[in-house]
């Protein structure tokens, strides 16, 4: 039995459908301790500022780290530096995702002005669901290596009888984003977030399938 193997590639175009806001809260203080509670204590406020907006938020993991300041001592010709000591800051990151076509990310900065100074902000685009685009196109590519293999094999005088193998390249595209525009909290440009529209994107992929042939 003779094979036929044929390999296509196909693509399609995507308007993204969430926005994800990434924040990265500090706070500073001269104590350990009260580094990380008034941290833990910072990132409640502002979760619940963000829970009045939309369910899918994430907190990430939280971190105190020693903040040592730069400091140079001239004695003649010789210039010695040193760092000291000056304090600790809690960090941590935060992730709300929202619909493409809310209208609120005005409304929610507003909220967040009481803990300016406490956090940079910046938006991005992605897609939600990549899995239901991903089976959109390997349907497609499917339908177009079957009609390929159909013209080769009527062209030598075969008949398709089914799918020996399938190679198929599974592109990641869940950790994709699109259209990126960020702002820091101090920026003039809080404006004007929600009002810029991400640009379709094209998503491509491929497979090689060998069919099994009789005649």
């Amino acid at each position: 039995m003779s094979k036929i193997t044929v390999q296509v590639s196909d693509s399609i175009s995507v308007a993204p459908d969430t926005i994800v806001m990434n924040m990265c809260v500090n706070y500073e203080s001269k104590q350990y301790d009260l580094a990380f509670n008034k941290g833990v204590a910072l990132c409640k406020q502002i979760l619940d500022v963000l829970s009045k907006y939309t369910n899918r938020v994430e907190l990430g993991s939280k971190y105190v780290y020693e903040r040592k300041q730069k400091v140079e001592s001239k004695k003649g010709d010789k210039l010695t530096t040193y760092y000291r000591k000056c304090g600790y800051t809690f960090e941590t990151l935060v992730t709300a995702k929202f619909s493409q076509d809310f209208d609120r990310l005005n409304d929610l900065l507003n909220e967040l002005e009481e803990f300016d100074g406490s956090y940079t902000v910046n938006f991005s685009y992605c897609l939600d669901d990549t899995e239901l685009y991903r089976n959109k196109l390997l349907e497609s590519l499917m339908n177009l290596a079957s009609t390929k293999a159909s013209i080769i094999a009527k062209a030598s005088g075969l008949e398709l009888k089914g799918i020996s193998n399938i190679q198929y390249s599974k592109q990641n595209w869940d950790t994709s984003t699109y259209g990126l525009r960020c702002t820091n909290n101090f920026s003039d440009s809080n404006s004007v977030i929600g009002t810029e529209m991400a640009k379709p994107i094209v998503l491509t992929d491929s497979v090689t399938v060998t069919y099994k042939t009789k005649g």
